[in-house]
């Protein structure tokens, strides 16, 4: 389990590099259009320069080549496959959903039904383009460009030539249950939405909020402000805002007033800030209490503590 946090955003650069080749067999492929307006992902949001020591998280390369191989997301398809076996369960079941019912075809990949957080963009001769952007919204902006920069990342460090592809992706968290009939990557899927890719989340880029910052700097801080099970404080922790989930309300008012309970809610001011009095906490910060709760039926395992998953 450690091996898997750790390695959690190679096997994302990975999942979409597999996407890339898969989505392209089953007919994405499109010529280049007659004005590409080249979008260049630079370096100023990116965690790529980060480097870490060989033991993170108690796993330790191999050797020093295994090591750079990893930290420069230079894995080849074949080794993807290998180091992460189990993170392409999605891509394979796209792929036998579209083998049954015929190749992507440009209207699919259309964004005329999507009014905000979508983007149309293509893959050609090894650079990413974007093609047409819904993006108003300063959250939505932030995330798009949170994506871009990962699928661009994927990209620049593949030792592999990757196929021409033309694609779509939306940014929302929530199922669109009104238009679930789209090839669409998107960040969630209902059972029924089986034209959808499910892509890596936006969150393990960056974020623009200092108390969250981007995945490997919370790894780093982690591991030098982590203490014994012992020095903890014996508390469930939780913060979050509660209007995405209805069990967050529900969890906000049952532990008010209650010794065990460090459970508050986090309202968001703008793009950047939160509302004074939010008891807002660095990701670092939560590892002083023994005891996490979440409501999203997953858990951050990086973090030192026991926690209560709750599956929605």
């Amino acid at each position: 389990m450690r091996y898997y946090r750790y390695l959690i955003a190679l096997g994302f650069a990975c999942m979409l590099l597999f996407t890339s080749f898969i989505f392209m067999k089953m007919g994405s492929d499109a010529a280049a259009p007659p004005a590409l307006g080249k979008t260049g992902m630079g370096a100023n949001l990116s965690s790529f320069n980060l480097r870490f020591p060989n033991s993170i998280g108690e796993f330790e390369f191999e050797s020093l080549e295994r090591k750079n191989d990893f930290e420069s997301y230079r894995l080849s398809t074949t080794r993807c496959s290998s180091e992460f076996k189990r993170l392409f369960h999605e891509i394979e079941r796209a792929v036998a959903h579209r083998n049954k019912i015929g190749h992507v075809n440009e209207s699919e990949i259309d964004l005329e039904w999507k009014p905000e957080g979508a983007v149309r963009a293509m893959i050609y001769n090894q650079k990413l383009y974007v093609l047409e952007s819904k993006a108003s919204d300063v959250f939505i902006v932030s995330r798009v460009l949170s994506t871009l920069h990962q699928i661009d990342r994927a990209v620049a460090t593949s030792p592999e030539p990757l196929p021409n592809i033309e694609f779509s992706f939306v940014v929302s968290d929530i199922p669109d249950v009104e238009h679930h009939d789209h090839t669409i990557w998107s960040l969630t899927r209902l059972a029924i939405d089986e034209k959808m890719w499910l892509m890596p989340d936006f969150g393990y880029w960056s974020w623009p909020l200092e108390l969250v910052g981007n995945y490997e700097k919370i790894r780093t801080e982690m591991k030098v402000n982590e203490v014994e099970w012992e020095e903890k404080v014996p508390k469930v922790l939780w913060r979050g805002t509660s209007k995405t989930n209805k069990l967050r309300g529900a969890l906000i008012r049952v532990s008010q007033g209650k010794g065990w309970a460090n459970i508050h809610e986090v309202k968001w001011k703008n793009r950047t800030d939160v509302v004074a009095g939010s008891a807002a906490l660095s990701m670092v910060d939560h590892l002083a209490t023994n005891f996490s709760y979440t409501l999203n039926g997953e858990a951050t395992l990086a973090v030192g503590s026991t926690f209560s998953i709750v599956n929605p």
